[in-house]
């Protein structure tokens, strides 16, 4: 599989699309934001040959949509966590209250989106290798317009 990569241009095309009012920025909004999810659900190894087909190969995961609405909330809480001061995933995992694979998971696709950082470093306490993340200000960014 040739690896995709999803360029954040796409994202902020659909951004600034829709700060426009007129209905062709909307429809490229919409355009522009298909594309992206195809890309990620493709990166993501979604089988599929379109959007629609591969949407409905992962429509069991999303079954119930308050999944849905905990991965974003999982990935908001990453960003909290981290806005202020870098955290190791083991400690991510006790501030957001989710295993390791899941902190893992989540902050690879925030870091795919520019939103982190994820250096591998020596554990400062241990001595052993540890995963530290860190906000970007894209991440700052996308913290300022939740609120």
């Amino acid at each position: 599989m040739t690896k995709i990569k999803i360029k954040e241009e796409l994202w902020d095309i659909v951004e600034e699309a829709l700060k426009n009012e007129k209905a062709s920025a909307y429809k490229m909004a919409v355009i522009e934001a298909d594309k992206t999810l195809d890309n990620l659900m493709t990166l993501k190894g979604v089988p599929g040959t379109s959007t629609k087909d591969r949407a409905l190969k992962i429509k069991e995961h999303f079954s119930d949509i308050r999944k849905l609405m905990e991965a974003f909330d999982i990935k908001e809480k990453i960003l909290h966590s981290v806005k202020e001061k870098s955290a190791t995933y083991a400690s991510l995992e006790r501030r957001v209250n989710t295993g390791y694979r899941t902190i893992k998971s989540n902050c690879e696709e925030l870091q795919h989106f520019g939103q982190i950082k994820i250096e591998e470093q020596e554990h400062p306490k241990n001595g052993k290798p540890a995963h530290i993340v860190s906000i970007t200000e894209k991440g700052l960014e996308t913290l300022k317009r939740k609120k």
